[in-house]
Formats: C-alpha cells, sequence, structure tokens
C-alpha cells in the first residue's frame, strides 16, 4: 500500500502539480490493494515555489493534522513538492500505527505542533519495521532541505524495503530532486554582516559619517542619532538624492 500510494504522488508530481491536500479520504485504493489513486485536487497547485503568508486559511482540524510546516503561513519560505512529501509522511505514520503523529483540538495546536514538536518514531509505537520507520520520520522532517527531495527517492527505497533490499546506508540513495529548489538562507555573508554592524557602529558613537544601506534595515544594537533617506533604483541619475533629501530630518533609532 505505501508504495503504490507513492508512486501515485510521483505520477502527479511529473505533471509538475502540488496536490497540497493529501490526507486518507484523498485516496483510493482498489480492492485487491495492488493500486492507489489521488483525488480531490481542488487545492492543487503548479509545482513553482510559492510563499504562504501569515493568515492564509489552513482548513480544519482534520487538515491540519496532515500539514506541512511551510504550507501553515507562520514561516516566511516557499512550498513546493517537497510538502507533499511531509504529508505522504503523516499519511503512512497513520497507515502503520492507527493515528496521525500529532493530534489536538484546534488548528493552532496542531500547527505549532507540526512546527515544534517531534513525532515519536513509529517503531516505538507499533510492530514497523526500523527501516520503514526512519523512511517515515525522514517525511516528517521540519525543514524540507531534509526531507526526501522526491516522490521517486521514496519509491525507491519503499521498494526496497518491501523486497527486503535495503541496507541503512543506501536509504536515500536514488533521491534526487527534480527540480532546481531556491535555499531561504544565505550563505558566505559573514564578512558582509560585520562589516555592516562595524559601520553602524562607527555611525552610533564615533564622529560624523556616512552609510550607505541597500535592502532591509536591521536591527540597531543601541540608539544613535542620523539622517536617512532613500535612493530609488530609477532616479540613479540624480547624485547624492538621500543626502539631499533626508526623510525624516532628525530621526533617533529605538534600541
Amino acid at each position: 500500500m505505501a508504495v503504490h500510494l507513492a508512486e501515485a504522488l510521483e505520477s502527479v508530481h511529473a505533471r509538475g502539480v502540488m496536490h497540497r491536500a493529501l490526507r486518507p479520504e484523498h485516496v483510493l485504493v482498489s480492492p485487491d490493494g495492488r493500486e492507489a489513486w489521488l483525488i480531490d485536487f481542488q487545492a492543487a497547485r503548479r509545482t513553482p515555489q510559492e510563499i504562504v503568508v501569515q493568515g492564509s486559511p489552513v482548513g480544519s482540524v482534520r487538515a491540519a493534522a496532515y500539514l506541512a510546516p511551510e504550507l501553515s503561513g507562520r514561516l516566511n519560505r516557499p512550498s513546493d513538492s517537497r510538502a507533499d512529501l511531509h504529508a505522504l509522511g503523516v499519511t503512512l505514520y497513520h497507515l502503520m500505527t492507527g493515528e496521525p503523529p500529532f493530534s489536538g483540538a484546534s488548528v493552532l495546536e496542531l500547527v505549532h505542533a507540526h512546527l515544534e514538536r517531534r513525532p515519536v518514531p513509529p517503531a516505538d509505537i507499533a510492530a514497523v519495521p526500523p527501516r520503514m520507520s526512519r523512511i517515515i520520520l525522514r517525511l516528517l522532517k521540519k525543514d524540507p532541505a531534509a526531507r526526501y527531495q522526491s516522490a521517486h527517492g521514496v519509491v525507491a527505497d519503499l521498494r526496497r524495503v518491501r523486497d527486503g533490499e535495503a541496507p541503512d546506508e543506501s536509504l536515500g540513495s536514488k533521491d534526487h530532486p527534480i527540480a532546481l529548489h531556491q535555499s531561504p538562507r544565505l550563505y558566505g555573508t559573514e564578512a558582509v554582516t560585520h562589516a555592516v554592524l562595524d559601520a553602524w557602529a562607527l555611525v552610533a558613537t564615533g564622529p560624523r559619517n556616512a552609510s550607505c544601506w541597500w535592502g532591509r534595515a536591521a536591527p540597531a544594537a543601541r540608539p544613535a542619532w542620523g539622517r536617512c533617506g532613500c535612493v530609488w533604483p530609477t532616479r540613479r541619475d540624480l547624485p547624492c538624492r538621500a543626502v539631499g533629501a533626508p526623510t525624516p530630518p532628525v530621526r533617533r533609532t529605538p534600541a
């Protein structure tokens, strides 16, 4: 059953579609258990990444039990097909143990659980093979980068577990991203960060100086007096516009 369900999800992803509502009531299984189909594509989206903003509807308590953290609207990070892999992990957890990894009386309680709590390994609850338990726990990782990256990789591991051909070190060996996923983290910015903080310290405590900033303002470590202005990308033909038109004239930055 687990293999057929993962194969159905692999077929959906191969067509560039995210299901976004994978849970038991949206799965049909043939009487002999040899085939599985996903239904109810009302919430489906195309694969390109999108950020779910806070306040977006999560749905019912039932739906929240299968929700990927990045679909909760509490994280400023994009969602992609790996959100379906998390829902697949919750569904397999329910299939193997008889209950989802988290329970709660409200949507907020379940969202908090998906964001902060660690699931109990399925092998500690029911007679689940250790390798199967590890596959499910990998699908349930909070960080999409730590999960399986493709349904194809999940199918490959489930088949080998079924056939008794999956040593621990081979799990994930067939897992490769089906698309390039942009990481929300920035790497290699330590030197620039220190330079910005040093410039801020000089402006805050030293003699008169000027600093140019690009992007969002960082929180100040301590109060400072200064003048601020905006340089618009479309008005680069006007030199020193920020100095010539500061807004507001004088502002004290709070701690």
